[in-house]
């Protein structure tokens, strides 16, 4: 796939040695997806790409401490906006297919392995929400990753499409991650204990005639890792706490498998 880039940042500097790089892509249709690469000092790096959630959230905390926290393992972050939300932002929707998604994501994933620091054969790939959608789709074609970690995967619906309350959990890990069972490669899912859109009995009930090389870390809070005060409102403290537990955990998971 022939990349053009649009735009390269100057490379920032931090107190823990690592370069912070901001690039524009071009994608094969035209559409601009913005990367911000954490690279930390050194050649032949293992690389994870990690693509966001639906709500164009790859400067949010769990990224950044993504990118932050791999420096000190030596690992290359590579982390992107879907191009969708650069072209609209007042109203950010996926493609229905999420055939876009899958070609912003290969786009990325080209750049990355064309790096002058990044080993191309030591690529983990990852996704977060429909992120993990589509960064299984990629993994499933793409034999050179070496692992994938699925960030709060989307394995469960506890209500209909017009908002009411099913009888039981809905286990839809078949329809979004088909055939992840059989892929001998490692794979990480990690997601929070109060996450209804991945339910731990529904997952395990998946996963249990797996071949073992899926992991399970959970982590506390909700989709996002958030926990919650007494009245309601998000807990930055113990919701960064979370992350930076889930973060720790993908980090030791990649270095015992690359």
């Amino acid at each position: 796939m022939k990349l053009l880039i649009l735009a390269l940042g100057m490379f920032v500097m931090s107190a823990s040695s690592f370069a912070t790089e901001n690039v524009t892509l071009k994608t094969s249709r035209g559409s601009e997806v913005h990367v911000t690469l954490h690279i930390p000092q050194g050649s032949n790096l293992p690389a994870i790409v990690v693509a966001p959630g639906q709500s164009c959230n790859s400067k949010g905390a769990l990224f950044e401490t993504l990118g932050n926290l791999g420096d000190g393992e030596k690992l290359a972050v590579v982390r992107f906006e879907w191009s969708y939300c650069n072209s609209n932002p007042s109203q950010p929707t996926p493609s229905a297919d999420l055939k876009n998604e899958i070609e912003d994501f290969k786009t990325v994933l080209e750049f990355a392995k064309s790096h002058a620091a990044i080993d191309k054969n030591s690529i983990i790939l990852a996704g977060k929400s429909l992120g993990s959608l589509v960064s299984y789709s990629v993994f499933a074609n793409e034999p050179s990753a070496k692992g994938l970690i699925l960030f709060t995967p989307i394995c469960s619906y506890t209500t209909d499409d017009n908002g009411n309350l099913l009888p039981e959990p809905l286990n839809v890990c078949d329809d979004n991650y088909p055939k992840i069972k059989e892929d001998k490669r490692p794979v990480l899912m990690t997601m929070g204990n109060g996450d209804s859109l991945c339910l731990i009995p529904v997952l395990y009930d998946f996963l249990k005639d797996s071949k073992g090389n899926i992991a399970i870390v959970v982590a506390g809070g909700d989709h996002g890792f958030r926990s919650k005060d007494s009245a309601g409102a998000v807990d930055k403290a113990k919701t960064q706490k979370n992350i930076n537990s889930v973060v720790t955990s993908a980090l030791n998971w990649v270095l015992l498998n690359l």
